[in-house]
């Protein structure tokens, strides 16, 4: 569920609210409550000013579903394999937290991702997420036996393959599948952290 807040551009009007039932097939949604209507195009134009003329100015866009996203990441290492090492039990995270996003939601999340980009308001909500997602794997990590430093350095490692991999899923023209792609982030840093290739 989308929900976007947004507030008039008329000092006198302080009306708030707009919660839309549904994104469209064609990632457009309409606000309402908001005294009439607006279509908004989920897209790269989308900024502060919901568009000329409009009278409205958005405050925020919230998406539901973050505490079940982040303890699929959790749930991944709490259900792994005994005597994994931690970066292992960093990768079954990562492909718990792969499955929220099959193929079929690709194109949603790039209009999710172009939305967040284009208003700045979004973006330290965004850093809370990520920092929320290394806390939990963490967390979980420590309940596995693995020890600090190790459990938030694997953590840390594991929410930066997250983000770098979710980027290149939604880039243009990729078909890999995420866990594909995060398979091959992580074996990038295993390159990394042997020496095995010059930096």
């Amino acid at each position: 569920q989308v929900q976007v807040f947004a507030t008039s551009a008329d000092p006198a009007a302080n009306m708030m609210g707009g919660m839309p039932p549904r994104v469209n097939e064609d990632y457009t949604f309409e606000l309402s409550g908001l005294f009439d209507r607006r279509l908004i195009r989920a897209s790269a134009g989308i900024n502060a000013n919901m568009g000329a003329n409009t009278g409205w100015y958005v405050k925020a866009v919230l998406f539901d579903g973050q505490d079940a996203f982040v303890g699929a990441f959790a749930q991944g290492v709490t259900d792994a394999p005994g005597g994994e090492t931690a970066m292992q039990l960093v990768a079954a995270a990562l492909l718990a937290g792969a499955a929220f996003f099959p193929d079929d939601r690709r194109a949603y999340s790039r209009a999710r991702q172009a939305i967040i980009e284009a208003n700045p308001a979004l973006h330290e909500r965004e850093h809370h997420k990520a920092a929320a997602l290394g806390e939990a794997v963490s967390a979980a990590l420590r309940a596995r036996g693995i020890p600090e430093p190790a459990a938030t350095l694997a953590a840390q490692v594991g929410a930066t393959a997250f983000h770098i991999s979710f980027r290149q899923w939604i880039e243009d023209g990729e078909t890999r599948s995420l866990d594909e792609i995060e398979r091959s982030v992580l074996a990038e840093f295993a390159t990394l952290a042997t020496g095995t290739r010059g930096t």
